[in-house]
């Protein structure tokens, strides 16, 4: 989805945010999008790193880290993205 807003400006909670508007409504992504995501939501992080190293990156990103961990558990355990796992649904075993 392409980048709507993208500000460095601290916005309650957060101390900056991108925000994507999708073209159009989907009820379905694919890998590479979701791949994408991770990635862009993670950026936040990288910029971090790339600025300060990697001994001096802050609590910043966490409720980044948070929504990339719950895309990247989505894709593993519940839609199959994984090569490695396969096609088994992992989110039941995992909730109980």
């Amino acid at each position: 989805d392409p980048v709507y807003k993208a500000t460095i400006i601290p916005r309650g909670g957060a101390l900056g945010m991108v925000v994507s508007l999708p073209e159009m409504d989907r009820l379905n992504w694919h890998k590479d999008e979701c791949n994408q995501k991770l990635a862009m939501t993670m950026a936040g992080k990288a910029a971090e790193i790339i600025k300060y190293g990697e001994d001096h990156v802050s609590n910043g990103p966490a409720g980044d880290i948070q929504q990339a961990s719950q895309l990247a558990r989505a894709m593993i355990m519940r839609w199959g993205m994984s090569d490695k796992i396969g096609n088994i649904d992992y989110a039941e075993a995992h909730e109980g």
